[in-house]
């Protein structure tokens, strides 16, 4: 295979590889990130192995690499590398060329083999019956090496070369089973890292760090104990002691032992910060700061990243989670950036552009209730009602708009997370520890009653998950079934898109119970275990994975109309434009985003977004 025809463009192939000089301190594999990586004074390409088309692979050694990049027609190039972040990033950033389209096989691995493996090169390859890394000494006899010798340097070419081989062999063989729409979306997901665009407003970044690194200090002077007792479990655990406070324990889901709670998230640490006496409270505090460094590193990287005004590359991982979602990349991770936030409204359009955003409004609630045929809920958000009010109205008996800004949070949280079969105990946990929200007390006796008001209430919803137990018996004893534009078989749910849920080495415990024969205790082959799945949790799949679909299809028509698309979180789309163009854009999107695929006829979407010379919405 010589060319590749995408969109209506066709594309010569041309597979690379770079290989460059790493140390004990200079390294992917330590705290550095790809961008910085790439872009260290210490960074040096010892040379790069190219296969183009078919032809065999060659290897062109550090003098020869500018020659040869320049002899490639970049426009008319579809570039193809395992971790295209990294040899596409090199090629932007070093030689200032772009690629006509960008393929990345390990993006198509994780769409097609799942996350029941890994998807490096040597595994990926292993398993299409391909070589792997049967050469990789020669990489490791060149650490710490800025100049090889030319035997160093032919050895390490004989590995690239064997890499590249591999890397065409891996497209070729998944190339079938993606579709070329997702081919596109692996394009844009490059481009947003290789390609950059954004640009960082550092005296802000500058101040957001100070703020971060001022309040740490503050807490753990507060606190009276230096920062290495704090970080300490038991020495920590002596000081609360000393204190008066009774010590929080819990049993570990990894060992099975009684452990402290002092996690964020454990109820009883929680309980200490809140009614414990000052001291505690303090120690309290000072330990989640010393603790929680997420801030101020992601601060540093953003720092990093705009350094000399430098572009801000986006690096999202194509398929990074089970549901296909993209999930954040680059050790920095875009799609968990606090809305409102400073480091969100450090991020700025180029001069002369604006940043748009445009937002699925309740996608996975709309689609779980469009997919089970709870047609009260689907009407009620065709109709623009406010949903959670509903819900909770439901819940206290009281007239939709004598509902409390309190209730209706109560209603939200049961809109979003009670379908998909949430016990009791579960959402008194959610409700305590303010997982989507401020942290509220609720007596498990009342979220009983109201998981059942729920459950009676959308009863459509309910009989969605039991549907869901009969997909999952499917599944697991290989018997074709079919539900609305879902197909499953044995181990897979096939998508709308053409890609695949799958669940490798699904097996259940049969039980004999009136004369059929159930499945119970279900489970599948994760990278760490296995993972139990039951009809709620399928049904969260599902929707999540449906959910996905839409929002790609909304990029692909958003891309259609020459908006550029600079980042992406699971319901909100990014763009740049021309200032001047910025309302057109945002009246676009929101179109696109409000109109169901042809594959969900009558689901109703709604989206809203907003426009700033920064990524304020």
């Amino acid at each position: 295979m010589k060319t590749i025809k995408l969109n209506g463009t066709e594309y010569d192939l041309i597979t690379l590889d770079f290989e460059t000089f790493y140390s004990k301190e200079y390294t992917l594999s330590g705290s550095m990130n790809t961008s910085e990586y790439v872009r260290d004074p210490r960074f040096h390409i010892h040379g790069v192995a190219i296969k183009r088309g078919e032809e065999p692979a060659q290897w062109f050694t550090t003098e020869q690499v500018k020659d040869v990049l320049a002899s490639i027609d970049w426009p008319r190039t579809a570039l193809i590398a395992h971790n295209t972040p990294f040899d596409g990033f090199i090629i932007s950033e070093h030689f200032g060329y772009h690629p006509g389209l960008y393929i990345d096989t390990l993006s198509m691995a994780r769409a097609a083999h799942g996350h029941h493996t890994r998807h490096d090169l040597d595994t990926i390859a292993k398993l299409h019956g391909l070589g792997g890394k049967v050469k990789k000494s020669a990489l490791i006899n060149t650490k710490d090496k800025e100049q090889l010798t030319d035997e160093e340097s032919s050895a390490l070419g004989a590995y690239a070369c064997d890499d590249v081989s591999d890397t065409y062999g891996i497209f070729i063989k998944l190339l079938p089973h993606i579709p070329d729409d997702e081919l596109r979306l692996i394009d844009m997901t490059m481009r947003m890292f290789c390609d950059p665009v954004l640009e960082i407003d550092i005296p802000r970044v500058k101040a957001e760090l100070e703020r971060e690194v001022g309040e740490k200090a503050a807490a753990i002077e507060k606190a009276g104990v230096p920062i290495e007792e704090l970080m300490s479990g038991e020495k920590f655990a002596k000081h609360l002691e000393a204190a008066g406070a009774e010590l929080p324990t819990k049993i570990s889901p990894t060992t099975g032992k009684e452990v402290y709670a002092f996690a964020k998230s454990d109820l009883d640490f929680q309980e200490l910060m809140k009614n414990g006496n000052d001291k505690v409270k303090a120690l309290c505090e000072a330990r989640l700061r010393a603790k929680s460094t997420i801030g101020e590193t992601r601060a540093i990287r953003f720092l990093n990243a705009g350094q000399d005004g430098a572009k801000l590359p986006v690096l999202l991982n194509y398929s990074g989670a089970h549901t296909h979602r993209w999930s954040g990349g680059n050790r920095i991770n875009l799609q968990n950036l606090k809305r409102g936030g400073e480091l969100r409204r450090s991020i700025l359009a180029p001069k002369g552009q604006m940043i748009v955003v445009a937002d699925s409004a309740q996608i996975e609630a709309r689609v779980l209730a469009w997919l089970a045929g709870q047609d009260d809920i689907v009407e009620a958000f065709a109709n623009k009602q406010d949903v959670y009010k509903m819900m909770a109205s439901a819940i206290y008996a009281t007239p939709v708009e004598q509902i409390t800004k309190d209730q209706r949070f109560i209603g939200k949280i049961c809109v979003l997370g009670l379908g998909y079969g949430m016990g009791p105990q579960k959402l008194q946990q959610t409700l305590q520890q303010g997982v989507m929200g401020p942290p509220v007390d609720i007596s498990e006796q009342e979220c009983r009653r109201i998981v059942n008001i729920y459950r009676t209430k959308n009863w459509c919803i309910r009989h969605l998950w039991t549907t869901m137990d009969k997909a999952i018996e499917c599944m697991t004893m290989g018997v074709e079934f079919k539900y609305k534009m879902l197909e499953f078989g044995k181990g897979y749910m096939r998508l709308p898109n053409g890609l695949f849920l799958q669940y490798y080495g699904l097996h259940g415990t049969a039980v004999q119970t009136r004369g059929d024969m159930i499945l119970t205790e279900t489970s599948y082959l994760t990278r760490t275990g296995r993972a139990k799945l039951y009809g709620g949790l399928l049904t969260e799949n599902i929707v999540q994975a449906l959910s996905r679909n839409i929002i790609a299809n909304q990029m692909l028509a958003i891309d259609d109309a020459g908006y550029r698309i600079v980042t992406m979180t699971h319901d909100e789309i990014v763009i740049v434009c021309d200032e001047n163009k910025a309302r057109e854009a945002l009246d676009f999107m929101i179109q696109t985003m409000s109109t169901p695929p042809k594959w969900a006829e009558g689901l109703p979407l709604s989206a809203e977004g907003g426009f700033d010379t920064s990524y304020s919405k």
